[in-house]
């Protein structure tokens, strides 16, 4: 199963604002866009590479109804002066801005990594005593770790909110899986 990382704060987003203002539609009319377009990326561009479509394919995927060439210019023009908005024009043609397809780099995931490693000691004492030495799935004491609730390769992050405790068998049940989270 594909997936894309869909923050809350998209809908306060200065670009998604603009982009809501550039095509006068409401906001969650813009998110659907967005997300239809970049749900299409996901099993058809998914290094992010739109050259080879025209403005009449891009708003097809994201079911846009008005102009094409509007609806295109105002995902290029959204992000401001001199900011990339959701698309952008590369040497090759357009393409989905920090695109990533749901997967994180080899650089990026080995830079969280090494930033793990680094916060581990300090971050670690920091759960054990929020969560009451407990682990979140069955309540055991035993064999207790540190566990990324979204993994790093999945683009979760280090901070406090993505760490949980975990006993060593509910982590090794859960591994890299999302299908936990329903």
């Amino acid at each position: 199963m594909a997936w894309i990382e869909s923050h809350q704060t998209l809908g306060r987003h200065p670009k998604a604002l603009k982009l809501s203002r550039l095509l006068g539609v409401s906001l969650p009319e813009v998110i659907g866009h967005l997300h239809l377009l970049w749900w299409w990326a996901l099993d058809h561009a998914q290094d992010g590479d739109l050259s080879g479509l025209e403005p009449e394919d891009i708003s097809d995927v994201a079911m846009w109804k008005g102009n094409p060439k509007h609806f295109v210019d105002a995902l290029l023009n959204c992000g401001g002066r001199n900011r990339a908005g959701f698309v952008e024009r590369t040497e090759k043609g357009l393409r989905l801005h920090d695109w990533q397809g749901g997967r994180v780099s080899a650089d990026e995931l080995e830079a969280k990594r090494n930033a793990w490693n680094q916060m581990r000691p300090k971050l670690a004492e920091r759960v054990f005593e929020r969560d009451g030495r407990l682990c979140a799935w069955c309540g055991s004491t035993d064999d207790l770790q540190i566990d990324h609730v979204l993994p790093l390769s999945r683009g979760g992050s280090n901070g406090l909110r993505n760490l949980q405790v975990l006993c060593g068998s509910c982590n090794r049940r859960k591994g890299g899986s999302l299908e936990w989270l329903g």
